[in-house]
């Protein structure tokens, strides 16, 4: 990709640093000498995107877990090398990126660039919350991609058309969505080249999200009315990229709430015990959401092991035997 030599401004050492700190991009160069130090950072907006175009002659460049919490970052960099070659070592992945070639790497997790010549890149900043919720998923940083796929190069002409101002795109699209067009080309195309939903990882970012719909569905679920949809309409993310949250614990969206109002039942017959009230079965059902009391009674007794009926508040040993009583005489009518 080409890069304007007139939008480079040469930068010291802690010129460099400085500028990319209020980027909230920290990092830190070793095996260079601060006098010898060559580098440049020009911030832009690409495809409705920050985008950082940058280089520096310093051979490794890192990023500690502690600059990642003082950044508090929370997007990705669709990183594009523009010349020379680079080491790219991020959740336990190395990989070697070439000139043309393209990574995906996470800015809360702690990385280290490698380097044996002054490099170049561009750097798009994808904001995660946004690029998951399009996608459905959650994609894993320190990826890389071979420049020769047919993804990547039709990511990196984009993105050099939109830094070089595609007037022939221009004319073909209103003014006013080109930018918010070509964003989400983008996140098609990185979901392309770097997603897999099947391997959807547990990070304190989706343990966040999954708390979110948790408390949606806690307050929520007496609904009979409520579901998936709503809760991903709650949390302004797709349904696919819901279910993903809930499929990476063992459960689904639909079982969680449906679990919900159980325990919120068992919890009400309880109390109905415990006080001797006379309050009809039917009533405790769609009191936690259910409009069939036949479905609730199916699903009572396979979440808990015996039927509401027979609810006690302390004595499971009646409650066993209650359970195999009414199983002996279902089997013997």
């Amino acid at each position: 990709m080409h890069v304007d030599p007139a939008r480079r401004s040469p930068l010291s050492y802690d010129e460099w640093t400085a500028k990319m700190q209020l980027l909230g991009a920290r990092y830190r160069l070793d095996g260079v000498d601060r006098r010898a130090f060559a580098g440049w950072v020009c911030a832009r907006s690409i495809c409705d995107l920050e985008a950082i175009e940058l280089g520096c002659n310093a051979p490794r460049v890192r990023r500690t877990l502690r600059d990642t919490r003082l950044d508090d970052a929370n997007h990705y960099y669709l990183l594009l090398q523009c010349a020379g070659q680079m080491l790219i070592d991020q959740n336990g992945r190395q990989t070697m990126l070439n000139s043309g070639e393209i990574a995906l790497v996470d800015s809360s997790r702690p990385l280290t660039y490698a380097s044996n010549c002054a490099g170049k890149w561009l750097s798009l900043h994808l904001p995660r919350e946004s690029l998951a919720s399009y996608l459905g998923f959650e994609p894993e940083g320190g990826q890389c991609r071979n420049g020769g796929s047919l993804p990547v190069r039709l990511l990196r002409e984009l993105v050099s058309d939109a830094a070089r101002g595609n007037q022939a795109l221009v004319r073909q699209i209103e003014p006013k969505s080109i930018d918010v067009y070509m964003k989400l080309v983008v996140f098609d195309l990185v979901g392309a080249l770097f997603s897999d939903p099947s391997s959807v990882s547990i990070s304190a970012y989706t343990d966040k999200l999954f708390g979110r719909a948790s408390d949606i569905i806690r307050y929520r679920f007496r609904d009979p009315d409520f579901g998936p949809v709503d809760v991903a309409a709650g949390m302004g993310i797709s349904l696919r990229y819901l279910q993903t949250l809930f499929t990476a614990r063992g459960t689904t969206c639909g079982r969680f709430i449906r679990s919900s109002r159980l325990n919120y039942a068992a919890s009400l017959l309880r109390r109905r015990t415990q006080t001797k009230c006379a309050f009809p079965l039917s009533e405790i059902a769609y009191a936690c959401g259910f409009r069939d009391y036949v479905y609730f009674a199916r699903m009572f007794r396979r979440q808990f092991g015996y039927p509401p009926g027979i609810h006690k508040a302390d004595d499971g040993i009646a409650r066993l035997a209650a359970a195999c009583r009414e199983d002996r005489e279902s089997s013997n009518p």
